[in-house]
């Protein structure tokens, strides 16, 4: 998710939002691609995350954040991104995935749940309470998903991955990192 003070800053990268139009989409062991996406990735992690994927490894937040995270700083000086550290060989692969796929995939991250789409949030100016999403498809071209049958909306796919509750605390995050 990103978080966006000007709404002319996502539109101005030639970013189309997805609105009500389907997009087709699946992931599934059978095709080509499958896990792909799993390697040398950039993942931001949310404290919801961290949350979710803790608990679902059994290890405090201590142990999870110094075997499988690094912090940078961007934008905001006064908080640290985390990130997912990726395995430190020839694949770069998340240090979750497995042959079958995600080993968490449960409480997978934010990053994984919403792919095909990015969301982006607007925020009004001085924090007032006017807060615009939106979402975009993500076409990376290693993934073939995007060639599959199967057809979502924006709303089928955020109930299917059971986002509303990533989006709700991310949201909580994003009033906190715009300080």
């Amino acid at each position: 998710m990103k978080h966006i003070r000007d709404e002319k800053e996502i539109f101005s990268k030639n970013r189309r939002p997805v609105g009500c139009e389907a997009f087709n989409f699946a992931c599934h062991k059978e095709i080509e691609c499958f896990t792909l996406c799993c390697r040398n990735v950039d993942i931001d992690l949310y404290p919801y995350d961290i949350l979710r994927m803790k608990n679902h490894l059994g290890i405090t937040s201590e142990e999870f954040l110094s075997k499988y995270t690094f912090t940078v700083f961007k934008d905001n000086p006064n908080f640290p991104n985390v990130k997912l550290r990726l395995m430190d060989d020839d694949t770069k692969r998340c240090p979750f995935l497995t042959e079958d796929g995600c080993g968490i995939y449960r409480d997978r991250p934010d990053a994984c749940r919403t792919y095909p789409l990015e969301r982006a949030v607007s925020l009004a100016p001085f924090n007032l309470p006017m807060r615009r999403e939106f979402y975009f498809l993500v076409q990376q071209p290693i993934c073939k998903g995007h060639f599959e049958e199967k057809k979502w909306t924006v709303k089928q796919w955020i109930e299917d991955q059971e986002l509303k509750p990533f989006n709700d605390m991310n949201d909580l995050w994003v009033e906190v990192d715009i300080l």
